[in-house]
C-alpha cells in the first residue's frame, strides 16, 4: 500500500512537471515572437522616434531575460521528470511556485504596450465613454463623508461584469485547487489582497484620506468565501496596500477594514493589513512590485502564496505571488503612464502637445530583482517598516507630509521625508 501511495504521489508530481514543461514551452514560443517582432522594427527603424525606439529596446531586453527564465526553469523542470522514483517528489509547495513565478495573470492585458493598432487609431474617436460611464451608468450621486467624496459603480455597469468574470475565473482556481488537494498538501496556505481599487472603489484619486471608500462587492464577497478569520476557513490572507505610511493614512485603512470585514478581529487587523508606500530603495527604470519582496518575506516565515489579487501590475508581479490575477481597472494603469490623478490631484483636460512630456510620460512595471528582495528581506526591514502598527506611530511630528508621508530605503537605511 505504501508503494502504490509513493507511486500515486509521484505520477501526480510528473504530471504537474509535463505540464509545466508544456507551459514554459508555449511561453517561450510566445515571447520568441514578441521578440523577432521587436528585432525586425529596430531594424528597418522606420518612422520611428527616439523615445519609441528605446522603449522598443528596452522591451526586448525584458523579453530576452524572460527567455532566459523560462529556459532555466525548463531545463530544471525536464531535470525534475528524469528523477529517479527511489526519490522523494518535489512538494506541492515546491511544485505551486514552479507553475505560478512566470507571469500567468487572469487578465491578459499586456504588461507593456505603447502601442495602438492602426484600425483603433482610426477609430478612437468612436471611443466616447468615459470611466464614469463604464462604471456607473445609472448615475448614481456621490457619497460624501468628512468634506470628502466617494464614487460608486452601477451593479449592471460593464465594470462590475468584468470585475465578476475575473472574480469567477479566480474563484474557480482556488475551486480546482480545493478539490484536488493542492490547497490540504502545503502547511500555510496564503493569498494577498490589494486594497484601492481591488477591495475599495477609490478611482483615480487611488488612497482613502477617511476610511469610506465603497466596497468592491465583487472581490469581498470573495474574500470571505476564502478567507480565514474572514468568513472562509481555506487561505491565511493578508491586505497589502501601497499607500503611503503615514498616521492619517493607516487610520483610514483600519477604518475601512474595520467596516467592511466585521468578523476580523482587532488582532487579525494588526497583524495582516500592511501599508507598503513607505519603502523603497530597489533601482530600476520601472515601477517595481515591492510588495513581491514582502511576500518573499513572509515565505521565509513558512507561507505559500496561492494567489495574489490586485488592479495594478505592481500588486502581481513577481515569483512569489503564486497565481497573479489581475482585475480591471477603468480609471488608470500605471504600467503605461502615471497616474497624475491620484492623491487628490489635477490635470489639464484637454492636455495640449506641451502637456505631454509632463503627464504622459512612459511608464513600465516589473518584478523586484534578486539583489533587491534579499535587501529587503534582511533584518525583516521589509516587514518592521510595512507594518500598520509602525505607521500608525507616524504622527505630524515624525511624518510631517501626512498625504506623502517618508520613505525608509532598505538598501541605504536612510529615510527621505517630504515637506
Amino acid at each position: 500500500l505504501a508503494r502504490s501511495t509513493g507511486l500515486l504521489h509521484l505520477s501526480r508530481a510528473m504530471i504537474f512537471a509535463s505540464f509545466a514543461i508544456w507551459l514554459s514551452v508555449a511561453l517561450a514560443s510566445d515571447c520568441d515572437d514578441e521578440a523577432s517582432m521587436l528585432s525586425m522594427s529596430l531594424r528597418s527603424g522606420a518612422d520611428t522616434d527616439s523615445a519609441s525606439l528605446q522603449a522598443m529596446n528596452q522591451r526586448l531586453q525584458d523579453l530576452e531575460m524572460q527567455l532566459s527564465k523560462e529556459r532555466k526553469l525548463r531545463q530544471e523542470l525536464e531535470q525534475e521528470l528524469r528523477r529517479s522514483p527511489c526519490n522523494a517528489p518535489p512538494s506541492t509547495a515546491e511544485i505551486i511556485g514552479q507553475l505560478t513565478s512566470t507571469e500567468l495573470i487572469v487578465d491578459t492585458t499586456p504588461l507593456l504596450h505603447y502601442f495602438m493598432p492602426g484600425n483603433l487609431q482610426s477609430c478612437r474617436d468612436a471611443f466616447v465613454m468615459t470611466p464614469d460611464d463604464y462604471t456607473n451608468p445609472d448615475g448614481l450621486p456621490l457619497i460624501m463623508e468628512q468634506d470628502y467624496a466617494y464614487r460608486q459603480y452601477s451593479n449592471n455597469s460593464g465594470f462590475a461584469a468584468s470585475l465578476q468574470l475575473a472574480v469567477n475565473q479566480a474563484d474557480d482556481i482556488l475551486s480546482g485547487f480545493l478539490k484536488n488537494g493542492v490547497l490540504q498538501g502545503v502547511a500555510h496556505p496564503a493569498m494577498m489582497f490589494d486594497i484601492d481599487n481591488t477591495l475599495a472603489f477609490t478611482t483615480e484619486n487611488d488612497t482613502d484620506l477617511v476610511g469610506g471608500a465603497l466596497p468592491m462587492t465583487e472581490v469581498v464577497n470573495f474574500a470571505q468565501k476564502w478567507c480565514k478569520d474572514l468568513g472562509g476557513s481555506s487561505l491565511d490572507c493578508y491586505f497589502f496596500t501601497a499607500r503611503y505610511c503615514t498616521a492619517l493614512k493607516a487610520n483610514a485603512t483600519k477604518t475601512w477594514v474595520e467596516r467592511t470585514f466585521p468578523q476580523a478581529s482587532q488582532a487579525w487587523i494588526q497583524s495582516h493589513v500592511s501599508i507598503t508606500g513607505g519603502v523603497g530603495g530597489c533601482t530600476s527604470s520601472c515601477s517595481v512590485a515591492t510588495k513581491d519582496i514582502l511576500r518573499s518575506w513572509y515565505v521565509t516565515k513558512g507561507l505559500t502564496w496561492i494567489m495574489s489579487v490586485g488592479d495594478s501590475f505592481t500588486d502581481v508581479l513577481g515569483r512569489s505571488s503564486g497565481v497573479k490575477v489581475k482585475l480591471p481597472n477603468p480609471w488608470f494603469d500605471g504600467s503605461i503612464v502615471p497616474n497624475s490623478l491620484s492623491q487628490g490631484r489635477q490635470m489639464p483636460d484637454p492636455l495640449t502637445s506641451s502637456d505631454l512630456n509632463t503627464y504622459c510620460t512612459k511608464k513600465c512595471a516589473e518584478p523586484p530583482s534578486e539583489a533587491c528582495e534579499a535587501a529587503g528581506i534582511k533584518d525583516a526591514q521589509i516587514h518592521k517598516y510595512t507594518t500598520l502598527e509602525y505607521c500608525l506611530q507616524q504622527t505630524p511630528d515624525k511624518a510631517p507630509n501626512q498625504i506623502y508621508g517618508c520613505e525608509f530605503d532598505f538598501v541605504t537605511g536612510a529615510s527621505t521625508c517630504h515637506s
